[in-house]
């Protein structure tokens, strides 16, 4: 899906921001900024942790980071990112009973 289709989407596409590329070059630019809520999406491990590493100092007391694919029989790096992040930061996690297994931190 294109960014324009994503954009299309939402609601308010005035409040959105995308920053396609590689992580975490793609965010470049954006270390002081705070988020209240956080998509990965990535499918593989070493992107997953680097994502969690480098958002989770960066969101919003009450807020919250998804991981797409946590549970998904293909993307098992996803779970071994988010077991790892959870374990050497000591922040928990649940797992939504959705499609492919969602984890959500709750900051």
């Amino acid at each position: 899906m294109s960014g324009e289709a994503v954009l299309g989407r939402l609601p308010r596409p005035d409040r959105a921001e995308l920053h396609p590329g590689w992580f975490p070059e793609s965010a470049a630019g954006l270390e002081d900024r705070r988020f209240a809520l956080v998509h990965i999406d990535v499918g593989l491990y070493q992107p997953a942790y680097t994502a969690l590493g480098w958002f989770s100092g960066r969101v919003n007391h009450a807020g919250y980071i998804l991981v797409a694919d946590y549970a998904h029989r293909l993307t098992v790096g996803v779970g071994r990112a988010v077991r790892q992040h959870a374990e050497e930061t000591g922040a928990s996690y649940v797992v939504l009973p959705d499609r492919s297994g969602t984890a959500v931190f709750a900051m």
